[in-house]
């Protein structure tokens, strides 16, 4: 970043007669009441907190002043008369069965017992019609051939559609679950679904951030995370009838059978990550139930039986759904002797895997593999789906769903442009009027003089652009004056931070009804973005992913053997989206949104793990995307993901895009956000696009620093100890690598390298010798074939020497990217 001083500063910015407002005054950050649940630890509780009005507005199918009721009943008429008697309120609780369901019995008289009477049985045969006929049990008989655990639950999505299409919300339930209070007392009903979780601890249940680590990156390894969260089961969830919940329904229906898919997988991916090119989400708000109070199994035999006389004494969940056992009956009849019978040993009857408490969190089950996980995270370019959005349509919008469906119905709830005159008492409404007119798109950076090299970048390409509607937020006289000088749009205000001030100004140009483009100055703008932008969201931003899973997300499975049958739990990741280039709708959810990021960054008490520079923001920014769960409401955004080769980040475009030449001609802008190197790169970037020069960009290398750099790493000032018997034992370093029977260096035919006791390695590829180094307990040098190399060893998730990077001693050739080596976990 160029610093100016004084004088360089008043020789580059000439100082014209002011003619804009003095210096705008922010208004005044309020903290949030926010807090974040702890359900394992806390003193249970299932009652729902008070709404602080920070979620979305439903857009319920029937509104809820419409007094007649149910409607859309031409179809659907027999629904309609079973509805008109049983439904309260406009809810049900509903089982989706066949006359095969096990423990269907059981699990209707445990429902009768509690007179939850807005119930009712979805038969999918004449058989169990029958049944519930007898048993004088509410039914709605829709006959289906489907048959097994999987096709049922598949059947589900359409089934839930006709309830919402006639303004019936719905509390969906699979026959294994065990109700121990009426479900309906304990629902939030303030997200568009509501649904119990397969996590085992607050962070797989609630959604958390994995902070991404390739050592190749150099400066940046560490610079972004992923989102992470165990999947919600599909055997427990409230479906409010909203439009988004019915789109939610079609979608899940065309996927599930024009796709190989498990269909709790899919909800999930359609739930929890983000739109993309053609694929838009249905846009669903959800909330997580209190994993304590609406219980899965695991749960129940692994954490709450083993802590019933402290935490949990005296203390009912609502509900638990045996699914992470193969003797389910068994122990749903364990929990009915427990907390219905007042059995008090009851639950000590826990037999085979999934009984133990040592119930291990997501980052302990991965860690000797996570290294590999990210590793293979990293490696893969998949660009299929970012190909399909990008190189063959120029990055142009396409229709939702190839224009499969035209339905789907995904509101905004935009805010009005100030009426006329109101806009005559404000600063910022007059200085944007010079950007744009009223209720139309601004192009927003906020700048410093100390980035005025970064700026004259961005007016050049607006210029080559032809783009008119630039807005600038000055932080300081000299940079307004160069606004000034240069003929842009622009207001003067002040600031703790950039990022605080970049949210902040957000918020206020939201408000005045202004779709706001806010953009980093190290963003390098290649063709005019407005031409590119969908429109269909509250937030399109770019990704700091690099491929289809990175950008997109995926299917991640997580393996805790303790488990046994059910040892697989499925979940979501997907890499973080970045503040630096976002488009924002002037709607209620983004103000909400960009109001609180601003808060929080005033008032970093609020968060609950603070960092420090650019990732602290993003990190705020990708919190909001997180599900609403207890006290935590999210902001309800609807979000989606920029094309991540159209809108490119600086690790894809010097990985790989500028190797491509049928792929580098499409960028709409790029990101210098994973190098330090940021306004040289970004002149390089310029350079490369505006006049084609594409060597422009091959001095660089693919992480930090020049291609004909050399890196050199000094060893002979480091004293070699040869490995004893006594260096062993007092190293622990030297006593770690031995002890490690097996690392991931030069691996080959199933063969890995191995760190001797008598100071010899051994690698697939090559003999040599290991030494420790005087006065250090984190290296160790290595020699190989007359060549030494300098081994330096890190923690990884609290794991002392989990990996280390290799450096030559002397000079490495120009380009040289350090090799990571990991430990193999054992077989």
């Amino acid at each position: 970043m160029e610093k100016a001083t004084p004088s360089t500063r008043h020789r580059m910015l000439p100082q014209p007669k002011r003619e804009t407002p003095g210096v705008f005054k922010l208004p005044r950050l309020e903290p949030l009441e926010l807090t974040f649940p702890e359900p394992f630890r806390e003193a249970p509780s299932c009652d729902p907190s008070p709404s602080k009005n920070y979620g979305r507005k439903l857009d319920y199918v029937v509104d809820k002043s419409d007094q007649s009721w149910p409607t859309n009943c031409d179809q659907s008429a027999e629904l309609c008369a079973v509805l008109k008697e049983v439904a309260i309120d406009r809810e049900v609780l509903v089982a989706v069965a066949n006359s095969h369901a096990p423990g269907l019995d059981g699990f209707i008289k445990s429902i009768q017992e509690l007179s939850v009477t807005n119930f009712l049985v979805v038969a999918l045969d004449e058989a169990l019609v029958e049944r519930l006929k007898a048993r004088n049990v509410p039914y709605y008989f829709r006959k289906n051939h489907a048959q097994g655990n999987h096709a049922v639950s598949a059947e589900k999505f359409g089934i839930v559609r006709e309830f919402v299409e006639v303004g019936c919300s719905v509390l969906l339930t699979d026959t294994d679950v065990v109700y121990l209070q009426n479900p309906f007392k304990y629902l939030y009903r303030d997200t568009d679904i509501e649904g119990m979780s397969d996590g085992w601890d607050r962070d797989s249940a609630h959604g958390y951030f994995e902070k991404l680590d390739d050592p190749r990156q150099g400066w940046a390894r560490r610079k972004s995370g992923s989102r992470r969260l165990i999947c919600m089961n599909s055997g427990l969830w409230y479906v409010a009838a909203t439009e988004a919940s019915r789109s939610l329904m079609v979608i899940m229906q065309h996927r599930l059978k024009t796709e190989e898919l498990w269909d709790q997988t899919g909800y999930n991916l359609e739930l929890f990550l983000p739109t993309h090119d053609d694929h838009q989400s249905a846009g669903c708000t959800t909330r997580v139930m209190n994993p304590v109070c609406f219980v899965n199994s695991k749960v129940m035999y692994r954490h709450i039986r083993h802590h019933l006389h402290d935490t949990f004494n005296g203390f009912v969940p609502v509900a638990m759904h045996s699914n992470y056992h193969t003797d389910k009956e068994h122990k749903m009849s364990l929990v009915n002797s427990y907390y219905k019978q007042g059995v008090a040993t009851a639950l000590n009857d826990c037999r085979g895997h999934g009984c133990d408490p040592d119930v291990l969190s997501v980052e302990q089950i991965e860690l000797l593999w996570l290294n590999y996980i990210n590793d293979g995270f990293f490696d893969t370019f998949d660009w299929t789906m970012g190909r399909a959005g990008g190189s063959n349509v120029a990055c142009r919008p396409q229709p939702a769903w190839a224009g499969k469906f035209d339905f789907l119905k995904r509101p905004l709830h935009r805010l009005s442009p100030p009426a006329p005159g109101v806009c005559e008492g404000s600063d910022l409404c007059l200085a944007l009027r010079k950007a744009a007119p009223p209720g139309s798109e601004v192009l927003v950076a906020t700048v410093s003089s100390d980035a005025i090299s970064k700026l004259e970048l961005l007016v050049k390409a607006v210029k080559r652009l032809g783009l008119q509607n630039l807005f600038l937020v000055a932080l300081d006289e000299l940079a307004a004056n160069y606004a000034l000088q240069q003929g842009v749009a622009h207001i003067q205000t002040e600031g703790p931070s950039t990022d605080q001030v970049h949210f902040q100004m957000a918020t206020e140009i939201l408000k005045l009804g202004y779709n706001g483009l806010f953009m980093s100055l190290d963003v390098v703008l290649v063709q005019d973005p407005f031409k590119f932008l969908y429109r269909d969201s509250d937030v399109e931003a770019m990704s700091y992913g690099w491929d289809d899973r990175s950008a997109y997300g995926y299917d991640h499975a997580v393996e805790d053997k303790a488990m046994g049958w059910s040892a697989w739990a499925h979940g979501t990741r997907v890499s973080w989206l970045d503040p630096g280039f976002m488009f924002v709708q002037a709607t209620e959810e983004s103000v909400r949104m960009m109001q609180r990021i601003a808060s929080r960054l005033g008032h970093p008490d609020d968060v609950r793990n603070t960092t420090s520079g650019p990732a602290y923001a993003s990190r705020l920014f990708n919190e909001e995307l997180l599900p609403s769960y207890g006290h935590f409401h999210g902001s309800g955004v609807i979000y989606r993901s920029m094309n991540y080769l159209c809108f490119a980040n600086s690790r894809t475009l010097f990985t790989r895009i500028r190797h491509e030449p049928e792929v580098r001609k499409h960028q709409v802008a790029v990101h210098v956000n994973y190098h330090p190197e940021t306004l040289e790169r970004a002149k390089s970037i310029d350079e490369a696009y505006s006049t084609g020069n594409w060597g422009a960009m091959n001095k660089w290398n693919t992480g930090p620093g020049l291609h004909e750099e050399r890196v050199h790493t000094d060893c002979q000032a480091l004293k070699k100890v040869p490995i004893t018997a006594d260096v062993i034992a007092s190293s622990a370093l030297a006593r770690h690598v031995v002890e490690h029977k097996g690392w991931g260096w030069h691996v080959a035919g199933g063969k890995v390298a191995r760190f001797m006791e008598n100071g010899q390695l051994s690698t697939p590829n090559g003999e040599g010798q290991w030494f420790a180094v005087e006065g250090r307990a984190d290296i160790l040098i290595v020699n190989r074939g007359g060549r030494e190399m300098l081994l330096t060893f890190e923690t990884v998730l609290h794991q002392p020497f989990a990996m280390f990077l290799v450096a030559p001693c002397g000079s490495a050739e120009p380009g040289y990217v350090p090799e990571v080596v990991r430990m193999v976990p054992p077989k």
